[in-house]
């Protein structure tokens, strides 16, 4: 490895932090110079993507001078680091294990090793401080552990506790205090998400522990790096959902290097809305996303509009949805006359938007499969898994409606991706209504009509973004407007919940505050219990 020379005047700085577990062991009694070439055996390295063996001078300030990557130990943990230490002079040379994140991410390094240039004097084995400097991306930090001096006693330690940390920071906090006087130090150990038996891989056996965590079989002592590490979205809580995400990482279906601390941010909202003008609507959308919609000829119209850098960012409209049979029963039934209209529909069972959110992959299917809608797919959103995390107050009323709701709840929840590969976070509506109220025919004790779907709406957005999203998502949606021409023809085919195109361009008003008003009101409230 080559020491290369840090300059003092760099623009930009990057922290390297003190990490006790990661470990590097150097064999002094096998170093071999010849010349100015300087060869370290060393052994019991941290295995893993981004480690190293790293070298820094430091002059008896302690200012780092050079700095090398010495040696890769993305696979072997033992071997040889060779450096030219012709510029060393009377400076002290360090070596340490060190893993590297991205730019702008802190790197951690183990316990510094001071290595011999020659015979003369004693070399500590450790120092208890790890930093480095790189011209435009590498600082010194302050030390990791900090004690309290004291020339009375001899300090009385104990166990120590873990506290809650910044779970950003990948640093697990563990504080002591002494029983004699009572001063306290802390101390900070590294980990790595996933790694939950922190022998510096990830394996299906972190995920089976993760899992046995989530359900309180495992019981890891309360933010401890083995309790820290299990957490992978960085929720605050381990879930069955951070052990599969463990278990994707590793199967090598997900990156590790992008979980935590690493995952890529996501991109801000855009700020500008262009207009958009179609034969049927007109609509302002964020600058940069693309627009679809389709017509059955009838009455369904159905609107997307999304990100397609990111298609998870997405506003879903839809006028008027059916079939939604009311029970398996029915379906049982229409099954045996093998009418798939009926038999392959999806089901609202209870009639909740929850339920009905829990359904849109059925309703993919059944739109692209049975009703043959070519657009069906692109049109109706991935929405697959939803997770209700809570049910809003509507602020409207459907009182003066032809034929009251069932339910007109504002649902909040999260969601992953046709393929997995991305979480979502979505805020919603619609508008379940039983039109066939006391004319509902039944056969044999089977319901045999069905519930019509209206307004249903969907804002979502990269999961735990929906804050930041939310206001364009909302804005947008409140610029559509249907053109008259074309809800005449569509009321043509219409029902009595439609009787006019105000009416139409109303109800995509009322949805639009409904759902504004519910985020504003859930926000306020998390303000005032938050003071």
């Amino acid at each position: 490895g080559k020491l290369k020379a840090l300059s003092r005047d760099a623009s930009e700085w990057k922290l390297t932090l003190l990490d006790k577990s990661l470990s590097l062991k150097v064999d002094r009694s096998g170093i071999v110079k010849k010349n100015n070439k300087l060869s370290i055996p060393f052994s019991d390295a941290t295995v893993g993507r981004g480690c190293y063996v790293s070298a820094v001078v430091k002059d008896d300030d302690g200012n780092v001078l050079y700095y090398a990557k010495a040696a890769d130990l993305s696979s072997a943990s033992s071997g040889v680091v060779t450096l030219d230490i012709s510029k060393v002079g009377k400076n002290h040379l360090y070596l340490f294990c060190e893993r590297v994140n991205a730019d702008y991410t802190s790197d951690y390094g183990s316990v510094m090793q001071e290595i011999p240039l020659s015979s003369q004097g004693t070399i500590p084995s450790q120092t208890e401080t790890t930093t480095k400097t790189e011209t435009t991306t590498k600082a010194q930090p302050e030390p990791t552990t900090k004690t309290e001096p004291t020339t009375q006693h001899k300090h009385k330690w104990g166990n120590g506790k873990y506290t809650e940390p910044d779970r950003s920071r990948q640093t697990a906090i563990k504080t002591y205090k002494c029983s004699v006087c009572g001063k306290t130090k802390t101390e900070e150990i590294g980990y790595t998400l996933g790694d939950v038996d922190l022998n510096g891989s990830i394996t299906a056996g972190d995920a089976r522990l993760a899992l046995r965590r989530s359900a309180r079989i495992e019981n890891f002592e309360q933010y401890s790096p083995e309790d820290l590490a299990c957490d992978v979205d960085l929720d605050g809580s381990v879930k069955a959902g951070d052990a599969r995400t463990i278990l994707r990482g590793s199967a090598q279906l997900e990156d590790p290097m992008k979980w935590g601390k690493n995952a890529e941010q996501p991109a801000a909202p855009p700020s500008k809305l262009v207009d958009k003008d179609t034969v049927a609507f007109t609509m302002q959308i964020p600058e940069g996303w693309e627009l679809r919609f389709g017509w059955d000829g009838e009455k369904l119209l159905m609107i997307r509009v999304y990100d397609p850098k990111n298609p998870v960012n997405q506003i879903f409209y839809a006028t008027d949805m059916v079939p939604f049979m009311k029970n398996e029963a029915s379906v049982k039934y229409y099954a045996a006359t093998d009418t798939k209209l009926f038999s392959e529909a999806p089901v609202l069972d209870p009639p909740k938007n929850e339920t009905l959110f829990k359904q849109i992959p059925k309703l993919r299917s059944y739109y692209s499969d049975t009703i043959k809608l070519d657009s069906a797919l692109q049109l109706l959103p991935e929405i697959y898994d939803f997770d209700l995390l809570e049910t809003l107050p509507s602020s409207g009323s459907s009182a003066d409606d032809p034929v009251p709701a069932l339910d007109e709840s504002i649902v909040h929840g999260t969601f992953r991706n046709a393929d997995g590969s991305a979480e979502g976070e979505c805020i919603g509506f619609a508008s379940i209504v039983d039109l066939f109220g006391d004319l509902s025919s039944r056969v044999s004790d089977v319901e045999m009509t069905y519930y019509n779907v209206y307004s249903f709406t969907a804002l979502t957005c990269a999961k735990g973004q929906l804050s930041a999203y939310v206001q364009t998502l909302c804005k947008s949606f409140a610029s559509l407007k249907l053109k008259d021409d074309f809800v005449k023809q569509m009321l043509k085919n219409s029902d009595a919940f439609f009787t006019d195109g105000k009416r139409v361009n109303d109800s995509i008003n009322e949805v639009y505050y409904r759902i504004n008003d519910a985020w504003d009101a859930r926000i306020r409230g998390a303000d005032i219990a938050g003071n």
